[in-house]
């Protein structure tokens, strides 16, 4: 490991300022669509997209389906491709993971928790969260120190990369500090953590939660929820684009800034 990736982590809790007040106007959130029996849960809940050339991504969407009468759900994740074309976007599912399956295996909802393209290994990165923390899957599964065909038993701290409470967030990248960040909402009414990779490796070892901002709730909806981190909208890492759901209805939005 070079002395600059070895050492430029740690200098994150230092660097790291207060947001600026840059809050964009809200927003309604995303609406639900219907097909065939499936609802799309709304864009605010899905994870972001994770991009894997300079025209396509991926993210993997939450459907739920549901009988005739509505008299129970059931939950499983999409992997779709969106491809940006001059004429629009196009978005194709292209797999399924069947919860009823996961439920039957003990095994936690890959993907909910969003994706992505791993700059050292080339490899397509998962994760998934339950009552104890954040899991990692590429083809093989962590089982808390190597990769393993079998995945770890849902709620078992032992697979876990990051143990902590977790709701919605996004774990990426970051070419300012040279190592990959956690991102993500753990608590009412709405407050961002943030985590980095203290060696370089998704797989950990991670650091300590450290309040990154605290939304501020409404007064009809006394919490915020579908907290997001969207790094592509600066390639430089040194801004990094948030948003949430704010009374229920609307999303908000900041931008972070660090030195």
């Amino acid at each position: 490991m070079s002395k600059a990736r070895s050492q430029r982590p740690f200098e994150i809790e230092r660097l790291l300022r207060w947001p600026e007040a840059e809050d964009w106007d809200t927003v309604p959130a995303g609406r639900r669509a219907v097909d065939n029996g499936e609802l799309g849960v709304e864009g605010r809940e899905a994870a972001c997209i994770t991009p894997i050339s300079a025209t396509t991504g991926i993210f993997v969407a939450p459907i739920a389906v549901f009988t005739k009468k509505i008299t129970g759900w059931d939950l499983y994740n999409s992997l779709c491709t969106i491809e940006a074309l001059d004429s629009g976007p196009v978005i194709k599912r292209i797999g399924l993971t069947d919860a009823r399956r996961q439920e039957r295996d003990g095994e936690v909802n890959w993907g909910k928790f969003g994706s992505l393209l791993n700059p050292h290994t080339n490899l397509l990165n998962f994760f998934a969260h339950d009552k104890t923390g954040l899991k990692l899957a590429q083809w093989t599964f962590w089982s808390g120190t190597s990769f393993h065909p079998t995945a770890p038993a849902r709620d078992s701290v032992a697979g876990n990369i990051i143990t902590d409470s977790f709701s919605t967030g996004d774990l990426f990248y970051s070419p300012h500090f040279r190592t990959f960040l956690c991102v993500y909402f753990n608590a009412l009414p709405g407050t961002f953590r943030l985590r980095y990779a203290l060696e370089g490796r998704v797989e950990g070892k991670w650091s300590e939660a450290m309040e990154l901002l605290d939304t501020e709730a409404g007064t009809k909806v006394p919490y915020n929820f579908a907290g997001h981190a969207y790094p592509g909208y600066d390639e430089s890492g040194k801004t990094l684009l948030l948003s949430w759901t704010y009374e229920g209805n609307w999303t908000r939005m900041t931008r972070v800034r660090f030195e």
